[in-house]
């Protein structure tokens, strides 16, 4: 052997036992574990709870990761009656979720959902979900699902959008909507990323299971719940920003409401009756049309009525005599005028004071315009006949329609009722 073999020979030798002395120590490189297999789309979390109506909302998560823990159990049907819990601290996201390309996020029933880390395609089946995700991800939305085409892009539909959104969205699929039915096949065929539903959807996990993508739920039953499922949305698709932004005006919005609601004691707020579809109707004391006669500083007189989301019991004129409403408040003109006519209903205080309050076309109590039909009760509640007040529900109105919808709404459009 000549020395140059011999030196190679050594230095062979020198660099096994160097790396049998690190293998001894545990200096070795680990070997990498196999990836884990992502978490069902859809696992029940546990403990939502279930405030009542109208209570304070918590902050969704900031994160790409997770949203707000808040939420009706998942096994909520449309029978299912009281809102979506606060807002917990989020989860963080499930491990390993960045090498396999998703994120686990809880959605407001409280369901622990895995998603793509990126949404390129989504939709939904509920027309206020629809309105959420197209002013968060416009260019990721889909579909429009049947109540949001003919409440928004139908002939004679109200005009809350440009001419140039109305042509965009119009030129949209059109699905059904969540109490209908939904085809499962229908929605595949648009090829979605995620579906979002309400809440209340019914047979929620077994929807999510026949259709085999990430089904997020988003909640209405309460104002402050909009706000949290705008933040959810929000960092669904990648937009907290604008979610953040439309959701601190909302909750600002509540607060200034309920700061002047909290000036009256509960004892002297006017009591109100909300008349629902064919007038002898009202929502129950968990909708959010109850939700929004509490905050704005009313004594709704259906408030013990126990099918609580269920928005039109039957209810006879007797018992709405013996509630004595001092406001009512109705869906049409051509409802006010059957009251204020009908020889049955003069003896209650909100007729004899001519206290029969037409809703209004822009300033809806539900959807995603509940929160003007928020200030526009309030205003009648507690500030009847005041120019100032009228004033300013006025500069709300316009205010909200820009932020919200980027539309510019007249004065006449503000005052438009139902006929």
């Amino acid at each position: 052997m000549n020395r140059r073999a011999s030196w190679y020979l050594a230095g062979a030798v020198v660099a096994v036992a160097i790396l049998l002395s690190l293998g001894g120590c545990g200096g070795a490189v680990p070997v990498p574990a196999a990836p884990t297999s992502p978490a069902p789309a859809s696992q029940s979390a546990q403990g939502a709870g279930t405030p009542a109506a109208g209570s304070s909302t918590g902050q969704a998560s900031g994160t790409t990761e997770a949203g707000p823990s808040a939420g009706q159990p998942a096994a909520a049907t449309a029978e299912a009656g009281t809102p979506a819990a606060e807002a917990a601290a989020a989860p963080t996201a499930a491990q390993g979720s960045q090498d396999s390309g998703t994120r686990t996020i809880t959605d407001m029933s409280g369901r622990q959902v895995v998603v793509p880390a990126q949404i390129h395609r989504i939709l939904a089946v509920h027309p206020v979900a629809t309105y959420m995700l197209y002013e968060l991800a416009p260019d990721k939305l889909v579909s429009v699902d049947k109540l949001f085409r003919s409440e928004y892009l139908a002939e004679g539909a109200r005009k809350s959008y440009s001419d140039a959104d109305v042509q965009r969205l119009a030129a949209l699929p059109v699905t059904s909507v969540f109490f209908q039915g939904v085809d499962p096949e229908e929605l595949l065929a648009l090829k979605p990323d995620v579906v979002v539903t309400i809440v209340r959807h019914p047979n929620l996990d077994e929807f999510a299971a026949q259709l085999g993508v990430p089904v997020v739920t988003f909640a209405k039953d309460s104002l402050p719940l909009y706000a949290q499922s705008l933040r959810l949305l929000g960092t669904l698709v990648g937009n907290e920003d604008k979610a953040d932004k439309l959701a601190d005006y909302w909750e600002a919005t509540i607060k200034q409401v309920t700061d002047e609601t909290a000036k009256v004691p509960p004892a002297q707020r006017t009591r109100v009756y909300y008349a629902n579809s064919g007038i002898l109707t009202t929502p129950g004391p968990g909708s959010i049309m109850a939700s929004i006669m509490d905050l704005a500083g009313g004594n709704n007189v259906g408030k013990d009525l126990t099918d609580r989301s269920n928005e039109d019991i039957e209810v006879s004129l007797e018992q709405v005599i013996s509630w004595d409403p001092e406001v009512i408040l109705v869906g049409t003109a051509s409802d006010k005028q059957k009251i204020m006519s009908d020889p049955g209903w003069a003896v209650m205080s909100a007729v004899k004071n001519n206290r029969v309050y037409v809703r209004l076309t822009y300033g809806s109590t539900d959807g995603i315009e509940a929160l003007m039909g928020l200030v526009w009760a309030q205003d009648k509640l507690l500030h009847p006949g005041d120019p100032a007040s009228d004033q300013r529900f006025a500069q709300t109105m316009k205010d909200y329609y820009a932020l919200f919808f980027n539309y510019q709404i007249t004065p006449a459009e503000i005052t438009e009722v139902n006929p």
